[in-house]
This record gives C-alpha cells, structure tokens and sequence, in this order.
C-alpha cells in the first residue's frame, strides 16, 4: 500500500512538472490601430455675394480676413460640384 502511494503521488508530481515544462504559447498582442490623425482643413473658403453679369465680375467675401492674391484662380462650387472658375484681379477704382 505505501508504494502505492509513493507511485501514485510521483506520478501527479511527474504531469504536473511536464504540464508546467511547456507551458501555453502566449497569446499574441491584439493588434493597435493607430489613432486617426485630425488635419484642419486651412483652405480658404468664400462665398459669392454679388454676380454681376453685365460686367463679367463676382463679389466674394472671405472670413476671418483672408484675402487672395491677385491672379489666383479660385473654383466655385455649388452643392459640392464644381462650376466654374474665377480669377482674383485688383478692385476697379470707383466702384
């Protein structure tokens, strides 16, 4: 009966060694998305105030101050669709 037990019980210390010598693969880290990087979007937006047809000119007004240079193209856009094309030119004296 007492080499039973010494049987027994080395047999459970045994598995119980083996168990612990190989231990689970760790789990692989879950994957980081990278946080979504924000960028303002700094370019200038106007509205048309005035279109004068007679005259072939457009009045457009810019917030916070920005104005652009002269001879720059410019897009206009109606409901998100593009159409047409002005060009900045210097204000006519007397108007």
């Amino acid at each position: 009966m007492r080499v039973m037990r010494i049987l027994a019980g080395g047999g459970c210390l045994g598995l119980l060694v083996v168990g612990c010598a190989n231990p689970a693969p760790p789990r692989p880290a879950p994957a980081r998305t990278p946080a979504p990087v924000i960028t303002p979007d700094l370019r200038p937006m106007g509205r048309v105030q005035m279109v004068n047809t007679n005259g072939h000119f457009v009045v457009v007004s810019f917030a916070n101050g920005f104005m652009p240079d002269l001879e720059d193209r410019l897009g206009v856009f109606r409901n998100g669709s593009k159409v047409g094309d002005i060009k900045n030119h210097r204000p006519a004296k007397g108007i």
